[in-house]
């Protein structure tokens, strides 16, 4: 079993970071905490926990097109949904994005004043989904005076390649 990550970010993985552009956190939470994020956003994705102004995208897999246009709104109960941002509004994820090891990250590379610009779940829904293209997150169409410094990216599914997980080019971070 995978031990879990201290607390405070230790300097070698700091100088991992600077050189690589990223670096692989390991375990973050126990596996109770992870369940229960994946069941909160699963009730937030069917409506059973809803919360105004919250930014929904069902995926255009789901084949419902009018309802894919990234809106502040619930569109309807489904495991399909592509995006759903904002999630600092519900307290168990503000609990997570608030964690001590995080809050040492940032700490130790951007100083004390720091904020959040989004809090996002991004689905691939099984045997379904749309392909994402090599990018890189901030590169443009943010409307932010200065560009992101750090994203913080937890699996909360098991992931793989074959289906389909994040890959990071080393040093283009």
């Amino acid at each position: 079993m995978d031990k879990l990550h201290q607390p405070t970010l230790s300097s070698q993985e700091l100088e991992t970071y600077h050189q690589q552009g990223y670096v692989r956190l390991g375990k973050v939470a126990p596996k109770l905490e992870i369940e229960a994020l994946c069941q909160r956003i699963n009730d937030i994705m069917l409506g059973k926990i809803r919360y105004d102004n919250m930014l929904m995208q069902l995926c255009p897999s789901a084949g419902k097109l009018d309802l894919s246009k990234k809106t502040r709104e619930f569109k309807e109960a489904s495991l399909k949904y592509r995006k759903i941002q904002d999630l600092e509004q519900d307290p168990l994820f503000l609990n997570y994005i608030q964690k001590p090891l995080f809050r040492d990250i940032t700490k130790k590379v951007l100083g004390e004043n720091i904020s959040i610009f989004r809090a996002m779940f991004f689905n691939k829904p099984a045997e379904q989904g749309v392909t994402i293209n090599w990018h890189q997150d901030g590169a443009g169409g943010w409307n932010l005076s200065i560009p992101p410094k750090i994203t913080i990216w937890t699996a909360l599914d098991p992931t793989c390649i074959s289906n389909g997980c994040l890959q990071i080019i080393p040093g283009s971070h």
